[in-house]
């Protein structure tokens, strides 16, 4: 972004405040603050990431450009943690938490953790990854075809729907509901 905007780092903050006060309750009573400062994240890397993607576009290669910034953003990191808990798993955790790590390698390299059986146990914590990526994959191809209003005309429309009343109710009753309060 061209300028600062020191708001989105108190956003940042309170989002993760949110999400660590949620996991320190052993009741999961607050469990929806961590709901809540997810989504904050998430709506805050929409924002960022939309703004980057308007304010290169036009610009020679920028889609080209974008996904390489993404590629050496994101895999670097990935693939030390993943060297680093494969190790731990292999070392100190049991045959059944290495075993599950090793199947879902692929998963977790691929940002599939949703299409695994077990949903990337022991690992699944690379969900929120994956649900960032598929949003950065999405969105600029998105803004390609759509144009800029064409792009937030469906994005208002997707907001539109989430905020129907019962959402969370349908879409908790899928696959997923299995693991409980917390895992969404």
């Amino acid at each position: 972004m061209p300028t600062y905007l020191p708001w989105l780092d108190l956003l940042r903050f309170l989002s993760c405040v949110l999400v660590i006060v949620s996991h320190l309750d052993p009741n999961r009573g607050v469990g929806h603050l961590g709901h809540t400062g997810v989504g904050l994240f998430f709506s805050i890397s929409g924002f960022l990431i939309g703004s980057v993607l308007l304010n290169g576009r036009g610009k020679p290669a920028w889609l080209a450009t974008f996904y390489a910034n993404r590629f050496l953003r994101i895999y670097p990191p990935l693939l030390m943690a993943l060297v680093f808990v494969g190790l731990f798993f292999w070392v100190f955790g049991e045959s059944e938490e290495w075993h599950g790590f090793r199947d879902n390698l692929v998963h977790y390299l691929t940002f599939t953790v949703h299409l695994s059986p077990n949903f990337g146990k022991p690992y699944g914590i690379t969900w929120t990854l994956c649900v960032e990526e598929y949003f950065y994959l999405l969105l600029p191809l998105i803004l390609w075809v759509l144009r800029p209003m064409g792009t937030a005309i469906l994005l208002v429309l997707v907001i539109g729907v989430t905020c129907l009343p019962g959402i969370d109710d349908r879409i908790g009753t899928g696959r997923f509901a299995e693991y409980g309060p917390g895992v969404w």
